[in-house]
């Protein structure tokens, strides 16, 4: 569910058992009590400037969640083809964090300029 078939057997057990021996007891978000809450309204208030990103093979927040999650903060969403829900662990975790570092150093980027 949170990973690839393409990440080796050896690192999800490691994740896992990281996962276990830190991981609160106490959901942060219990996904079927929001269900019916998705997509959410449109902020209120003027956002900054966000990355919506999700995996192709993400059985949490699918395809079309993700899309619905872009379209509500007027973004165009990334999609990793072939990763699931951990895009940060998964199999090809590299493109997603160069896809990162790049977002934001374009917003240092624009910071710097505007002075």
């Amino acid at each position: 569910m949170f990973f690839s078939k393409q990440l080796p057997a050896d690192d999800m057990r490691r994740y896992w058992q990281c996962f276990q021996q830190h991981s609160s007891p106490i959901p942060v978000v219990d996904v079927r009590s929001v269900r019916g809450e998705f997509p959410p309204p449109p902020p209120v208030t003027p956002l900054p400037p966000v990355l919506v990103a999700g995996g192709t093979l993400d059985t949490i927040v699918d395809v079309e969640g993700v899309y619905d999650t872009a379209r509500v903060l007027n973004v165009e969403p990334v999609l990793y083809d072939g990763m699931a829900h951990d895009l940060m662990l998964d199999a090809g975790w590299e493109r997603v964090a160069g896809d990162v570092l790049q977002f934001v150093q374009q917003r240092v980027d624009a910071v710097i300029a505007s002075g």
